[in-house]
Parts: C-alpha cells; structure tokens; sequence
C-alpha cells in the first residue's frame, strides 16, 4: 500500500473554531452532477457510422470525475457582502481578519484583465506541504463560486505557506448582494516537482494498433475499466 502524503491546513490564531475547514474536493460534486444521467441510452445502440455504444454523458467520462475528486476545497469563511456603487465593487465582512483587499491597475496593466477591478482574498489558513510538493490552485470550475472567479497559479507550499488569492468579481451587478459563507472559492491540487523533457515523434503503428484494440472491444466504460488509476484524497 502506498502511503499517504499529508498536506496541513493550519488557520488564523483565533480563527479555527468558527471556520469551515478545507475538505477533500469529493466532498462538492455538484448536485446537477449527482442527478444526471450518465448515458443518453439504456442499452447498447447501433449508430449510423457502425459504432455501437450508450452516448456517454459528462457524468460518464472518468477524467471529469477526477477533477471534481482531486484535492482539496477552500471555501468563503464568512458572509461576504457585495456592494456596487459608481462602477467599483465594495467588499464588507464581520470575521476579525481583512479578508479582502484589492491591486491596483498597474499591477494587471498589459494583461488581459486591465482595466478590471482586480480583488485579493487574504486566505486565513496556511497551507504546508511535504518537501519537493508544491500546490496548484484554481477555481473549481463545476461549482458555483457565485462570481468569485480566482485566478490560478502554482506555489510551492513547502516551503511558503501563506497563500492569497486574487480574483474578480463577475457576480450579479446589483446594487447590494450577500455570497454565503461556505461557497467554494478555491481548489487546492498538491503535486510533486519534477523536471521534465519534451520529444516529438511518429507513434508506433503497433502501438497505436494495441491502443485502437482495446479501446474498441468494450462498447462502454473503456477508460475507466482499463486505464484509470484510482486516487486518494482524505
């Protein structure tokens, strides 16, 4: 068996005990996900090109699943009340931490968010990985965010813990508007640094026989039965 690496989520003095903590992602599929079906047919059904199978869903392509199961979520630790007026958002919240504070133009001039109001979440729970792992961070993006949309980027959480989000606000333009607390804001995917070479080449025809085969002599589930490899994420 193989062991497990631990990733620790340590929050704000004070903080702790009114705080939802992280949580592995599997823990916010999403309900539309849960209640779709995972093939438009029952039963195996012959198409006009010959093929044969059940027209797979969204809910039935494994890659998808890993990304909603990969791991962690960070969530909005309060209420966070969104206010608009004269065309620039104002952010208030009651918890004792300056949760959000914003950049300035200069800092995005020449990207292509300039001229966008640019925000920061000030994360409240430091995040420590093991030596040589580092953290990717990304919007969830099968979860409603509620118009928090951070923006991704990779730190290596081994040895620099306190990590900030920047995001813009693309929610509801109206004049006052409550996010509540517990959305997920952010997902937390920890993984080992390597170098790695690049080549180009033809594929193998024998290869790409082997590969054409056993992708086509099952009528369903080809991914998931013959090359997935099961994670974990506690």
């Amino acid at each position: 068996m193989i062991k497990s690496k631990k990733i620790k989520f340590e929050a704000m003095a004070g903080l702790r005990e009114n705080l939802d903590p992280p949580v592995p992602a599997k823990k916010f599929i999403p309900d539309w996900y849960k209640k779709m079906e995972g093939y438009s047919f029952k039963k195996p059904t012959g198409f006009p090109d010959g093929t044969v199978g059940r027209g797979g869903t969204l809910k039935a392509c494994p890659p998808v699943l890993d990304y909603l199961t990969s791991g962690y979520i960070i969530t909005l630790p309060c209420d966070l009340l969104v206010t608009n007026r004269d065309g620039t958002q104002h952010f208030s919240w009651n918890i004792p931490a300056n949760l959000v504070d914003g950049h300035t133009q200069k800092q995005i001039k020449g990207s292509p968010y300039e001229g966008k109001q640019a925000n920061k979440i000030n994360n409240v729970w430091s995040i420590t990985t093991p030596k040589g792992y580092s953290c990717y961070f990304f919007k969830p993006e099968y979860c409603d965010t509620k118009g928090i949309e951070c923006l991704p980027a990779i730190v290596d959480t081994d040895v620099f813990h306190q990590v900030n989000f920047p995001f813009f606000y693309t929610g509801e333009n109206c004049e006052e508007i409550v996010i509540p607390k517990g959305t997920p804001i952010v997902q937390v995917f920890p993984f080992k640094r390597e170098n790695w070479e690049m080549s180009i080449d033809d594929l193998c025809p024998n290869k790409q026989l082997k590969f054409a085969t056993a992708i086509t002599a099952k009528f369903e589930g080809v991914y998931r039965d013959l090359f997935r490899v099961k994670k974990s994420y506690r």
